[in-house]
């Protein structure tokens, strides 16, 4: 069964393609039953879709809809690894990273668009540990990456 997957749809997401991975790292690692996901972009075309500072070039609506897409692509690669987003027990933590404007101090409130829909997902199993940090710069000038841990089920 898709169940995961069905609610995704039902919301109007579906999983997308993933990027090639060119570097000297993985789509993340399978140790035990955890899972631990490399940190990921809403990118298109090897480029990130929503670039710039949040607070300044980039809006919350925004932000928070670019933290959503780089969950997808975090369960994306979960699948790639485990075969099914059903084969995911409890997401463990949630990291997000936000190109922050100088004074911007809502990080928390842009990693709530990726917190609650893993909350829609996977109900009580979605509820998560987490860190929304901004920094001063990411890759490809992307606005968003974000970083999962979960649990896979035995």
């Amino acid at each position: 069964m898709r169940i995961i997957e069905e609610k995704l749809s039902a919301l109007g997401f579906e999983l997308p393609e993933l990027p090639p991975y060119n570097g000297a790292f993985v789509p993340g690692l399978v140790i035990g039953d955890v899972v631990y996901l490399s940190a990921q972009a809403w990118s298109r075309d090897g480029k990130p879709v929503v670039q710039g500072e949040v607070g300044a070039a980039v809006d919350m609506d925004t932000a928070a809809e670019a933290a959503r897409r780089c969950l997808l692509n975090a369960l994306a690669a979960a699948k790639l690894l485990i075969g099914s987003l059903d084969n995911i027990q409890q997401i463990i933590r949630l990291s997000g990273f936000i190109l922050s404007a100088p004074g911007f101090d809502k990080q928390s409130t842009v990693l709530n668009g990726a917190s609650e829909l893993l909350v829609q997902l996977f109900g009580e199993n979605g509820r998560h540990t987490r860190t929304s940090l901004g920094v001063a710069g990411l890759t490809g000038n992307a606005s968003v990456l974000v970083e999962l841990t979960l649990q896979k089920k035995p």
